[in-house]
């Protein structure tokens, strides 16, 4: 075996050990009940996980168990990965909302073009619910040493005029419509022009692609059939696509509408219910339909507050919203990292 062959093995047994820890953190973090739904429902693909770190056979016993197996396996990358993912780095400044937790110390890395005599400026974050939060979106800018700015227009914070006190902006989504009449949803798309004129990195997840393409003439509809994709769901890069990143295979979504491709834009990724999953505009903004910011507590809170959903034509049940996540949620959160880097890396040079 040559050095790349060394190289290319180690990151794969690497992939798996992450793998079969998100999968023992999961499942202990779930009710009895759920854990056994989700054990009994996807147990072929988590005892193949288990199996390559060791553990196939013994998903009956508690979960916390098996995380303490693996950890007591003789891999210094698993349990370097253990410790460090329990520490917190230091606190990086986030304004607005003094409660949102600070980054794992594990991601956190300098951003290139920023110096001690230049730090990189604040990210401009825009929620649209009372008690959201920016996940992973926020955890990982702040590791890229960014504070967060965090405003929400529909009680009244207000946007900035000019976006050269921010390094970039970022709207999420929301159980509102991009095509709602409330004032805020109008403001907010009105808003992305000062963002466009400036060419501001922005990025638009779910509502907040719905609403940049909302800005730019497109249009955002449902589906045609009364389908809607909330779950977990194929994705298939374009050329376009591939030649920016690596993709994943399936992505988190939850959404009744989707968007058309607008007028200049370049189709980045596309599915089967909702082909236009994500795309460019020019070189600073960005839409993506899906959900990558989720950390596992987001998730548990939409799987019991958006119950009701999972009847809608095309709808998965809850317990696959968890179970999938088990499976394919690291390469998702993977991804995001490197989008992340795409989208505001040239910020500070």
């Amino acid at each position: 075996m040559g050095p790349a062959d060394r190289q290319r093995h180690g990151q794969d047994r690497q992939n798996q050990i992450e793998q079969g820890v998100e999968i023992a953190r999961g499942l202990s973090s779930y009710s009895s009940e759920d854990a056994r739904l989700i054990k009994g429902h996807n147990s072929g693909e988590i005892e193949e996980l288990l199996g390559s770190v060791g553990l196939a056979g013994r998903t009956d016993q508690p979960a916390a168990g098996l995380e303490g197996q693996l950890a007591a396996q003789p891999v210094g990358l698993l349990a370097h990965d253990l410790q460090v993912d329990r520490a917190q780095a230091s606190p990086t400044p986030v304004m607005n909302d003094p409660a949102f937790p600070p980054p794992s110390a594990r991601s956190a890395r300098p951003l290139a073009g920023a110096g001690p005599d230049r730090p990189p400026k604040p990210v401009l974050i825009v929620l649209h619910q009372e008690h959201s939060s920016p996940g992973r979106v926020g955890r990982l800018l702040q590791a890229r040493g960014h504070a967060v700015d965090i405003r929400k227009a529909r009680f009244g914070d207000a946007l900035p005029g000019t976006m050269r006190d921010h390094a970039g902006a970022v709207i999420f989504g929301g159980p509102m419509g991009a095509n709602d009449p409330e004032d805020f949803i109008k403001a907010e798309i009105d808003w992305i022009g000062t963002c466009l004129k400036e060419d501001a990195p922005f990025l638009g997840i779910c509502l907040g692609a719905q609403m940049l393409v909302n800005h730019l003439g497109g249009r955002v509809e449902g589906h045609g059939d009364g389908l809607v994709e909330i779950g977990w769901y194929p994705l298939t890069a374009t050329d376009a696509g591939r030649r920016l990143m690596h993709w994943p295979d399936m992505v988190y979504q939850f959404h009744r509408e989707g968007f058309s491709l607008p007028k200049g834009a370049t189709l980045l990724a596309t599915a089967q219910a909702y082909p236009n999953q994500a795309f460019r505009y020019g070189d600073n903004a960005w839409g993506i339909q899906f959900h990558a910011e989720l950390t596992r507590m987001m998730m548990h809170r939409w799987v019991v507050r958006g119950a009701q959903r999972f009847e809608l034509p095309g709808a998965q049940p809850g317990r696959d919203h968890l179970g999938g996540r088990l499976i394919w949620d690291m390469h998702l959160k993977r991804w995001l990292g490197e989008f992340l880097a795409t989208v505001f890396g040239r910020i500070g040079q």
